[in-house]
């Protein structure tokens, strides 16, 4: 058993050390649709390890931890507060630099999503943004996290440049 948590572990590091970025960031953003009527934004943070595929192409491993915020609503004469949502998402991540200053990507994964419901959602978010510096990126996405749909925006530094 230690001698395979041992490979784990090595195994672990020689990605980690190996990465060309480790991004760190934050996002906010706001539910459209029927997800808009229960909650009224989402803050969240970010990490994703990035490898260079080639020139252009950067493939890797993002996650985060996000909070939609609810809404109070009134059903029916009551005031009634929807309960916010605590969620972490586990994805892939894609990024394809246009230009010298543009890119564009998605993640695609599932969403864990914490509390009450404890269950993991379907997560897909294509972005693009700018390049503003070796170590700065921000960036536009939309996200679908299991039938609800948000827009917002986000930057994302990175600790090794």
């Amino acid at each position: 058993m230690k001698f395979k948590l041992t490979i784990l572990t090595l195994t672990f590091f020689t990605f980690f050390i190996n990465a060309q970025e480790i991004n760190i960031g934050s996002n906010i953003g706001l539910p459209i649709g029927k997800i808009s009527n229960a909650y009224s934004s989402n803050l969240g943070l970010d990490a994703s390890i990035l490898w260079d595929f080639d020139k252009e192409t950067q493939v890797g491993v993002s996650t985060g931890l996000n909070y939609l915020f609810g809404r109070s609503l009134e059903v029916g004469g009551q005031k009634l507060k929807t309960e916010g949502i605590l969620y972490i998402p586990f994805a892939a991540t894609l990024d394809y630099h246009l230009y010298d200053q543009f890119f564009t990507g998605a993640d695609i994964g599932v969403g864990l999503m914490l509390r009450k419901y404890d269950s993991f959602k379907f997560y897909f978010q294509p972005k693009f943004g700018l390049i503003v510096s070796d170590e700065l990126k921000a960036f536009s996405y939309i996200r679908f996290l299991d039938g609800g749909t948000l827009i917002g925006l986000g930057f994302s530094y990175n600790i090794l440049k």
